[in-house]
């Protein structure tokens, strides 16, 4: 696990009771009760770039698939078609990553921006729309510049990658020139085609091998070492990319990432640092079950379920949207935090088992009008997964009474189960998409993603049969639109005494264990003997203990995603200033990052400062830094009644004795807490001379592994 520590961890969610679909269980869910910020801006992002005002409003997106256009089983869906009055962010379904010059250009020139669509017409809500014979360009790019203009607070991203089209960003990460190419050539097409951003849709930058599409493995396995590094530098050099843009062009481009819900695909995910560079973070928290094995689940559990076939030798159930989100808070915010919601379907046939095909177990995935959406093999021949349109679902129902939906209410969505073919289809549906509306209100999340947005339904009474609709899209557009913003939150304790020490957290995961290394440096100017170290483990993972150590103490923390751990060295076991102890031990599961460390209860100066910085930036009013009391010395005592004398003024015309030394004077400090600094820039604090290693803000030199050297 790679990530500096001195990051965040939340004490500023917005009050709240409520209760899940575990209420049936007898489980209830409450929000933490805490202070909520309240701001008059959004700030700025980690770039220096002014945030839209509207930035923490709660989103709604949806990919947008520019295959669909020409292909009957996906109703010939267009860029017209798309809710856009239903939708606040747009991700157009795919740009890619060329091979060989590694730009960004359109996966689909003919269609995307060269077609004129002759003899075919396109109408949105009945408004025909005529291509724009002024920007020089046709396609369905063309026709989404009319409708931008129809609907210019809905914010459109070109998304590049997906399962089909990330072997070429393996290609772009192999090193720092690559990278800048497509960065440089991904602002030209944005300001080119009028996007408001990127999305990178990467599937896998992880070393877990063979996790990704296998028609990439030729490309992918030889690079996999070191993905982690070069990922996380490719998304900062886009992000900066994109703040010289935006700082030009004076309108802000937004840099997003689908990732990965996977617990196999993130343990070999060991650099979280690109999550600081994303405004938002959508989690693609469907696909956790599929026929590529036998193990009959929901695709898409908002709650890990224990009695999943497939993880009940765990230590813990992780496929579900709530281990994956408790995963990524240990290296973002909740508010960055996006909610993946399929409108597509996963299933099997020839079930055996379970109860109404749940928890059973088969190796035939399902096909023919079970599976009209499928990809093709090499051979063009069918390839077997159940994968549907929600619409097409309800209408296979409605023509056969043995389709049946069944609750799961550990899971919290519903299955379609037909019994006498045996066939389990995954599904969603207003229960479920309410559930899920909670879940982003009761967890401060910014939102939902949706794959993909033709699998919406509504019912046409004249044809008298489910289509593409806007049925869940307007759920959750008319709730999440009209609720709070998110909140600002922070996972630090801000109020605590600091003390001046290092923490260094590092590790390395072998499934299903992490085996961590913790170093921990004393600059207290104190001995300290008896100490204790403390930090906020994400629930994504269950702490084992330390080698040779006393047991850890595990107890809640102030918010439901994390566990406080605490360690304790023996009374006789002394730290001296300047010394570094280490810490090994284990770790069950994986997770992005751990915060909020204390040593003997106190806080990490370096973490409070940069997440006081961050906040700042943000223009969120922060309390300041508690410093240590200083000791009183006893062997000095105190008259209160002695006058303190008066500086005694210099006398300009007095000569200087020559045999009196002169002090050397002494660098006027130039650090300034408000400024913002950027690699080798020079400044002066307490009379040392600094350079600045990276980009900062208000966090103050001296710190072993803050920003300065």
């Amino acid at each position: 696990m790679k990530r500096k520590s001195s990051r965040a961890f939340a004490v500023l969610l917005t009050a709240a009771l409520t209760v899940s679909c575990f209420a049936g269980m007898g489980k209830a869910v409450r929000a933490e009760e805490a202070e909520t910020q309240t701001v008059e801006t959004a700030g700025e992002n980690v770039f220096g770039v002014t945030l839209p005002e509207d930035y923490y409003n709660r989103k709604v997106v949806g990919y947008f698939p520019n295959y669909a256009i020409n292909l009957e089983a996906h109703k010939y869906f267009d860029i017209t078609q798309l809710q856009w009055d239903k939708l606040t962010h747009i991700q157009y379904a795919f740009a890619v990553a060329d091979p060989t010059t590694f730009e960004l250009v359109p996966s689909d020139p003919e269609n995307d921006v060269e077609s004129k669509f002759e003899g075919r017409d396109f109408y949105h809500k009945g408004q025909k729309i005529e291509m724009d014979e002024t920007l020089g360009y046709y396609g369905q790019f063309n026709l989404m510049h009319t409708l931008k203009k129809m609907y210019p607070d809905v914010t459109v991203l070109v998304s590049t990658g997906g399962w089909a089209a990330s072997q070429s960003l393996w290609l772009v990460t192999d090193n720092e020139e690559n990278m800048v190419k497509f960065a440089d050539s991904a602002v030209e097409f944005i300001r080119k085609y009028g996007f408001d951003g990127i999305d990178i849709d990467f599937e896998y930058p992880s070393e877990t091998s063979q996790s990704g599409n296998p028609d990439d493995f030729g490309i992918s396995e030889p690079r996999r070492a070191g993905i982690g590094d070069r990922y996380s530098k490719f998304i900062k050099i886009m992000g900066e990319k994109l703040a010289e843009a935006s700082k030009e062009d004076g309108t802000y481009y937004w840099l997003t990432s689908a990732v990965t819900a996977s617990s196999w695909v993130l343990g070999g995910q060991n650099n979280s640092e690109f999550l600081d560079y994303l405004d938002f973070v959508s989690v693609m928290s469907y696909d956790y079950h599929g026929g590529w094995n036998e193990f009959v689940e929901n695709q898409a559990n908002i709650y890990a379920d224990p009695a999943d076939t497939e993880t009940a030798s765990m230590a813990q159930p992780t496929l579900g949207f709530d281990w994956s989100m408790n995963y990524y808070r240990g290296a973002v915010q909740s508010e960055k935090i996006l909610m993946g919601v399929p409108y597509y379907t996963r299933g099997w046939t020839n079930v055996q088992g379970g109860e109404n095909g749940l928890h059973g177990r088969s190796k035939t995935p399902a096909t023919g009008e079970e599976n009209i959406w499928h990809d093709l093999d090499a051979n063009g021949n069918e390839m077997a997964a159940g994968a549907n349109p929600l619409w097409h679902v309800l209408n296979l129902m409605q023509k056969d009474s043995n389709y049946k939906k069944y609750w799961d209410p550990v899971g919290c969505v519903p299955h379609i189960w037909n019994d006498v073919n045996k066939t389990f289809l995954t599904f969603e549906d207003e229960q479920s998409i309410q559930e899920r509306i909670n879940v982003v209100k009761e967890k401060n999340l910014g939102g939902v993603l949706i794959w993909v947005m033709h699998g919406d339904y509504d019912y046409d009474e004249e044809r008298r049969e489910y289509t593409v609709g806007d049925t869940l899209t307007t759920m959750l557009y008319e709730q999440l639109t009209k609720a709070e913003p998110a909140s600002i939150t922070s996972d630090v304790d801000l109020d605590v005494e600091v003390a001046d020490f290092d923490v260094d957290f590092t590790g390395k995961y072998d499934h299903p264990n992490y085996y961590y290394s913790v170093f921990v440096t004393n600059h207290t100017g104190e001995s300290l003997k008896g100490y204790t170290l403390s930090f906020d483990l994400p629930k994504s993972a269950i702490f084992q203990g330390t080698y040779g150590g006393g047991a850890p103490v595990i107890t809640p923390s102030k918010d439901p995603a994390f566990n406080t751990v605490t360690l304790t060295a023996p009374a006789w076991q002394a730290l001296e200033d300047g010394e570094t102890m280490k810490l090994e031990g284990s770790i069950k599961l994986n997770f992005a990052g751990v915060k909020n460390f204390k040593l003997n209860g106190k806080a990490m100066r370096s973490e409070v400062e940069a997440e006081r910085a961050r906040l700042q930036r943000l223009g969120v009013n922060v309390p300041d830094i508690v410093e240590p009391e200083k000791p009183v010395d006893p062997e000095v005592p105190v008259d209160p009644e002695k006058p303190v004398d008066p500086e005694v003024p210099v006398d300009p015309e007095k000569p200087v004795d020559p045999e009196v030394p002169v002090e050397p004077e002494v660098p006027q400090d130039t650090y300034d807490s408000a400024a913002i600094y950027v690699k080798g820039d020079t400044v002066v604090y307490n009379g040392e001379t600094y350079v600045c290693k990276w980009w900062t803000q208000g966090v103050a030199p001296g710190s072993q592994w803050g920003p300065w050297e």
